[in-house]
């Protein structure tokens, strides 16, 4: 299903409902695809353009992991009306950056039992928000705990 502008303004293309110009799709521009674990000043930074008169919007990023932030705020910035069951976004050019390098949260499974699935919201709640790591006890396979190291992304 295609995205339309909520604006109402069709320039060119095809044209939505009430001749709202039509996103065909999202070019994602990474420069670097390294698929290794982010250490701390890792650049997360991205740029985020949906241009008003249709056609392809585009997201730039310096690797992956600032791609994938950038994605969450293209979802977050598409909406459904309800009275034509269509997907909206609006015109939009956003440049952002995390303002701090590490952005984590602490869940104290010492002092805490947390269900799987009270775990598994917060790591979606993480992601919406751009979180970057998390930290606590872990226990590996062996059944031994390990530090927060092997899953924190600080590396000191």
């Amino acid at each position: 299903m295609p995205w339309y502008f909520s604006s109402g303004k069709g320039v060119s293309g095809r044209e939505g409902a009430g001749g709202a110009a039509v996103i065909t799709g999202l070019v994602l521009d990474v420069a670097d695809l390294d698929e290794s674990h982010p250490q701390l000043g890792h650049n997360e930074s991205y740029s985020l353009v949906v241009p008003d008169t249709g056609g392809d919007a585009t997201l730039q990023a310096p690797n992956i992991y600032a791609a994938l932030h950038g994605l969450e705020t293209f979802s977050q910035s598409v909406y459904i009306d309800a009275s034509s069951s269509q997907y909206l976004i609006d015109e939009t050019s956003i440049t952002d950056a995390p303002r701090f390098h590490h952005r984590g949260i602490m869940i104290d499974t010492a002092r805490h039992f947390y269900d799987v699935n009270v775990i598994l919201e917060h790591l979606d709640v993480m992601a919406y928000n751009k979180f970057n790591g998390a930290g606590g006890a872990r226990f590996e396979e062996s059944g031994s705990a390990t530090t927060g190291s092997k899953i924190d992304w600080r590396t000191s």
